[in-house]
């Protein structure tokens, strides 16, 4: 029965299936079941329509018609786009029953032909398909590779079409890293034809730009900032002039852009322009120099394109001349130099100069140019000598200055030497004798210098007098054997025959040698050399005993070393001999003797009106006797002069002091000044000045001793050299770093480990603290040098833990006890000694085994636990 049932309904599907309608109208399936026979989907298609005639390979076709059901009842169709009868897209339909849609169908075309195209049954028309243009862009490139901001660039590239079609290209400029770009320029190009394409772009920016056209690089374009030149800076190079002279302007020039532009240069004085000049500004910062001339006096408001330059002060020309000369005390010797001295006025306003000179016996012999303040006065200083005696007519720029009476100097020579004795051992001393002789009319020293084999290893100063004679006697020791020829000052002594002497070699008893050397008892010398007992002194020389020379140096009973005059030196005052010239003062001190002379030397600066640093006197003590010597004092200034600044702290004065003493000639020298302290800079008191004097091309505090009371300064000195008055900031110590470890076995110490830098100009000792919660446990002295770093430790035993501070600075966190807390034991458990210093766990166990036998042979102390 199920089967029949099967087999109806395949029948019936198959009749409904044959209902077709035959020529224009198509007769579709109706949508519904329940549509009685003659209720039916028509459907027209019409308004066909073929987007394009002619594609190129690769390219899309469209092709779209107007379906409409023309029926009853609600049916589907399927549109077809067929190509030379095959279908190459399609689209069903589904319409109601008197409805109607636009449908467009579409396929790629890969072979080019041509092809029979239908909108389903409809004909569409003929698509033909070609083969595409294809385009090479080459030769991209820049009209300019620099152009200024705003400019426009152009870039140029060519389009060939190597193609067999002809065809359209657009190409696309491209800029590298930026908004720009983006341009678009299209070409129709024949098959084999090159078109170029241009662009241009306008850069507002400066910089660098890489430029391509359609991916071909065309090159890097600069641009660059446009000339902006401006005047940022201008300064009057002398705020005083004279009338008719003319003033430098410095003018500082500033060029923004990269290009080199022109400025017009506008000086402006006192509201009318006396000066306009056009200058050529490069990129950056550039310098020229204005120079304007003012013939009238008065004050005048300089600016260059309105940039203040400042006043200059046009005054009347100065009018200097000389109206006095002096000569010094008479007589002098024969080449000694003499200080001669005019004094120069200015009856005129204006600060001036005078070339001033000085002629002897009517003949020049020097000349210099001095500076006068106006309505002022200031001397002119020259320093002369003569090398005859005799009588000499002095004027200074046409002035009589007097007369100089020239007598003949000290002759001091050496008219014999001797050597005591000749032969001697290995570590032996030796006595060198010597006349020194004065064939002079006036007192004289002479520099008598020991020489051994032509080294010279002893020399010392002999004062002489006029037509007199006087000995002097040295000690050397020689350590080697061999032959030595020695002489005194180019004279001969003598050959010295030394011999070895084992005994002397093997540290014997007086030997004397560079290393396991002993002297006699009570001798004092170098390289352990030997003197006769009681006698001490750098070379060994000899004087009566018990007296004081210039090396300390003895010689036997009842000899004299220099010269055999029987007055007391102490009853002879020495005498001073002042000049004073601009600025400085030259003291000649005669019979000096062993005492110390002081030097009046009142000069202050380095203002004159208002001086910082005021200079009363300076008191010398040379070492040995002198028959005379001279001292020389410059008043304080603010210029090193010829020597190099102070490298630190505020240099207050620079006081250059001379003397024809060496520093083996003189004993000691104490200079006193005064200080203003409103020179000091904020927060310097007197106690931070600093002495500083100048040795060995260098400034040194070396040797120097201070003594400060209120404003009052004394400074020791080992000899006569410049100084320089400085300010020196208060050093401190800072901490730059420290560390601590985070656990300490009780009853043991750690150690906190910094590093401290000292910041200021002075070295500075200061005392760390270290402290835990607050608590001081240790302390330690530490010293660093100004602008120095140290390393420091300080080792302290804690009894508790807690925060650990270093001068107040927190370092870290510190915890005592037997281990590492109960969070973190030690790896062998809680009687592990492995943390404990200079233990392991053999030693260890060696300890405990220790205490139990001391336990059983019955010791009374306890024994420690570890």
């Amino acid at each position: 029965m199920a089967a029949r049932r099967v087999v109806a309904l395949w029948i019936s599907v198959a009749v409904l299936l044959s209902m077709f309608s035959v020529g224009g109208v198509v007769v579709g399936e109706a949508a519904s079941a329940g549509n009685t026979v003659g209720n039916t989907a028509e459907f027209e298609v019409g308004d066909v329509d073929l987007s394009e005639e002619v594609i190129e390979r690769g390219d899309t076709a469209e092709v779209s018609a107007d379906v409409a059901n023309v029926g009853d009842a609600e049916g589907t169709f399927t549109a077809e786009f067929r190509a030379e009868g095959e279908i190459r897209d399609r689209e069903a339909v589904t319409l109601r029953g008197g409805d109607s849609t636009a449908v467009t169908l579409s396929t790629a075309f890969e072979e080019p032909g041509e092809y029979a195209i239908r909108f389903t049954d409809t004909d569409a028309g003929t698509l033909t398909v070609s083969e595409p243009a294809e385009f090479d862009v080459s030769n991209a490139r820049l009209a300019d590779e620099t152009v200024l901001e705003g400019e426009t660039a152009t870039v140029s590239a060519d389009v060939t079409n190597v193609g067999d079609a002809a065809g359209t290209f657009t190409a696309e400029l491209e800029v590298a890293d930026s908004t720009k770009g983006g341009d678009q320029e299209t070409v129709t190009v024949d098959p084999g034809e090159t078109r170029s394409v241009d662009f241009g772009e306008t850069f507002d920016e400066a910089g660098e730009y890489r430029i391509g056209v359609s991916g071909e690089p065309a090159g890097t374009l600069t641009v660059e900032e446009s000339a902006d030149p401006e005047v940022t800076d201008a300064v009057l190079q002398d705020t005083e002039i004279s009338e008719g002279d003319s003033v430098g302007v410095l003018v500082t020039l500033e060029n923004a852009g990269d290009r080199t532009g022109d400025l017009d240069v506008e000086l402006t004085a006192g509201g009318s322009v006396p000066l306009t000049e056009n200058v050529r500004v490069p990129p950056g910062e550039d310098q020229t120099t204005l120079e304007p001339t003012f013939d009238e006096a008065g004050a005048y408001r300089v600016a260059v394109n309105g940039v203040d330059a400042g006043t200059v002060l046009v005054e009347t020309p100065a009018d200097p001349e000389v109206t006095d000369a002096v000569v010094p005390a008479n007589p002098v010797l024969v080449n000694e130099s003499v200080a001669l001295t005019g004094v120069v006025e200015n009856d005129g306003d204006r600060d001036g100069e005078m070339d001033v000179e000085l002629a002897i016996d009517g003949n020049v012999s020097d000349s210099r140019t001095v500076s006068v303040a106006g309505g002022g006065s200031t001397n002119a200083s020259f320093t002369a000598s003569f090398d005859e005696a005799g009588e000499r007519d002095v004027s200074i720029d046409g002035v009589d200055a007097g007369t100089v009476d020239v007598e003949t100097p000290a002759d001091t020579r050496i008219t014999g030497a001797t050597l005591e004795p000749t032969e001697t051992v290995e570590g032996g001393s030796v006595q060198i004798s010597a006349t020194v002789e004065n064939s002079g009319d006036r007192d004289g020293e002479m520099d008598v210098e020991l020489a051994v084999d032509g080294n010279v290893t002893d020399e010392r100063t002999v004062p002489v007098a006029g037509g007199g004679s006087t000995n002097v006697s040295m000690n050397e020791t020689f350590d080697d054997s061999g032959e030595y020829n020695v002489s005194v000052s180019g004279t001969s002594a003598g050959v010295l025959t030394v011999e070895a002497d084992d005994d002397t070699r093997g540290g014997g008893s007086g030997s004397s040698g560079p290393s396991g050397s002993s002297d006699p008892p009570g001798s004092s010398g170098p390289s352990g050399s030997s003197d006769p007992p009681g006698s001490s002194g750098s070379s060994g020389s000899s004087e009566p005993s018990g007296s004081s020379g210039s090396s300390g140096s003895s010689e036997p009973s009842g000899s004299s070393e220099i010269g055999d005059d029987d007055d007391d030196p102490s009853d002879v005052e020495p005498s001073l001999n002042r000049t004073e010239t601009a600025g400085e003062i030259t003291v000649r001190i005669d019979d000096a003797r062993n005492g110390s002379v002081v030097v009046p030397v009142d000069l202050s600066g380095p203002s004159e009106t208002d001086p910082d640093v005021s200079v009363s006197t300076l008191e010398v003590r040379p070492e040995s006797d002198r028959g005379g010597f001279h001292v020389r004092a410059v008043r304080p200034t603010a210029d090193p002069g010829d020597f190099p600044a102070v490298p630190r702290g505020a240099v207050l004065a620079y006081v250059d002091l001379g003397s024809n003493l060496t520093a083996n000639g003189t004993s000691e020298a104490t200079l006193n000044f005064e200080l203003d302290p409103t020179a000091l800079p904020d927060g310097i008191g007197n106690d931070d000045v600093q002495v500083m004097r100048y040795v060995d091309g260098e400034w040194t505090g070396a040797g120097v001793t201070h003594e400060v009371d209120g404003s009052s300064h004394g400074v020791g000195l080992p000899a006569l050299t410049p100084l320089a008055v400085v300010a020196i900031e208060s050093g401190s110590v800072e901490i730059v770093d420290a560390d601590v470890p985070d656990w300490v076995r009780t009853g043991y110490e750690t150690t906190v480990s910094a590093t401290v830098r000292n910041p200021g100009e002075r070295a500075v000792t200061r005392t760390l603290v270290v402290a835990i919660d607050g608590e001081a446990v240790a302390e330690r002295d530490v010293s660093v040098e100004a602008g120095e770093t140290a390393d420091v430790d300080i080792a302290f035993e804690p009894t508790d833990g807690g925060t650990v501070t270093l001068d107040g600075v927190e370092v870290g966190e510190l915890s005592v006890g037997d281990s590492r807390g109960d969070s973190d034991p030690s790896p062998d458990g809680p009687d592990s000694t492995d943390d404990i210093p200079g233990f392991g766990p053999i030693t260890a166990v060696v300890a405990l085994l220790a205490t139990a036998l001391a336990v059983r042979v019955g010791r009374s102390d306890p024994p420690r636990t570890i």
